[in-house]
């Protein structure tokens, strides 16, 4: 990958020919004996885990689920926190420009199990540019969830300080509905990706 100092991200663009093909992230690295303090360092390959928009290092690199065969960008960042990030854009980023990459907006959103993005609770469809709305039932009080964006590959959950604010950080918490919305209740959900903010109403 290619790091881009007028950004602060990493870029790699990449022709997949078949749907459902993975990549992987790794990093070239130098080990430095801090004790000695000497010029030698050894040669090191890190891998990460990729998931939920996060990389962590572990000892295998996991793939990255690309669902349809075309061009892409893979951008790797640092957060303001310090994790690495990775999403995959459709079509080739232009890394000179000094403006932010312009945000596709997908056709749909999910809402899934807080722990298993893979098992869909809701589908939200698009209602405007940057909006999306489903009805939900809920299966318990309580009930917690994330909301994924598939086209982009991210994973949105709550800001701490705010649980109508989406986050896509890596300490960003589970979102959740109040009290005040019993099991068995059915409530609307929207979200909009422009301000970074979800509703919910309970459908009497």
């Amino acid at each position: 990958m290619t790091y881009y100092s007028k950004r602060q991200q990493w870029g790699y663009y990449i022709t997949t020919t078949a749907d459902n093909e993975k990549v992987t992230i790794d990093a070239d690295a130098k080990e430095y004996n801090k004790t000695t303090r000497t010029d030698y360092a050894d040669e090191k390959t890190l891998h990460f885990d990729a998931n939920d928009g996060k990389l962590s290092q572990v000892s295998a690199s996991t793939g990255i689920n690309i669902a349809k065969a075309g061009t892409y960008t893979i951008i790797v960042a640092a957060d303001g926190k310090g994790y690495l990030t990775y999403s995959v854009v459709e079509g080739k980023v232009d890394f000179t420009a000094t403006d932010e990459p312009q945000v596709k907006y997908p056709a749909e959103l999910y809402m899934v199990n807080k722990s298993d993005i893979s098992v869909e609770l809701a589908r939200l469809a698009k209602t405007g540019e940057t909006t999306y709305s489903s009805t939900y039932t809920l299966t318990a009080k309580w009930e917690e969830f994330k909301i994924v964006d598939r086209e982009n590959s991210v994973v949105y959950g709550s800001d701490p300080s705010d649980q109508f604010t989406l986050s896509s950080d890596a300490g960003a918490w589970n979102i959740w509905f109040d009290d005040d919305v019993e099991a068995g209740k059915t409530v609307t959900v929207t979200v909009d990706l422009k301000t970074m903010k979800r509703g919910r109403t309970i459908m009497e």
